[in-house]
């Protein structure tokens, strides 16, 4: 009886949030998106294409952005990874194409520590 005693006490006084996840406020983590229209000249008889350059905190409460996603649309099939590059202190990606093709994308940003993950989603 006294071990059924202990194994109740060290579950409830244990800190342990494993595979919690939190969702965030884009607020939170300082989310900066800036569209350029024609940007950048494609080359030959393609004319010029915009760019979208996304900016992002790259620890919130100590938890290292681990992933950035991107899909289209507001039900998505899949998710893409996007790489990012950290300057000072923040997570920079850019994004080049049509004005027709970086219309309804989504980007959701992933912080992921021992404890938990924090994410957030935003339409761009």
């Amino acid at each position: 009886m006294k071990y059924l005693v202990l194994i109740i006490l060290s579950v409830f006084t244990t800190k342990s949030f494993a595979g919690c996840l939190v969702d965030i406020k884009n607020t939170d983590i300082n989310l900066s998106v800036d569209r350029m229209s024609e940007s950048v000249k494609a080359g030959g008889n393609h004319g010029y294409m915009d760019t979208i350059k996304i900016e992002v905190l790259s620890h919130y409460q100590g938890a290292p952005l681990e992933t950035m996603l991107l899909t289209r649309g507001e039900v998505a099939e899949f998710w893409f990874p996007i790489a990012f590059k950290v300057e000072s202190k923040v997570a920079v990606t850019t994004l080049t194409g049509t004005h027709e093709s970086l219309k309804n994308l989504e980007i959701a940003f992933y912080y992921t520590d021992a404890e938990c993950t924090l994410s957030t989603q935003v339409m761009l």
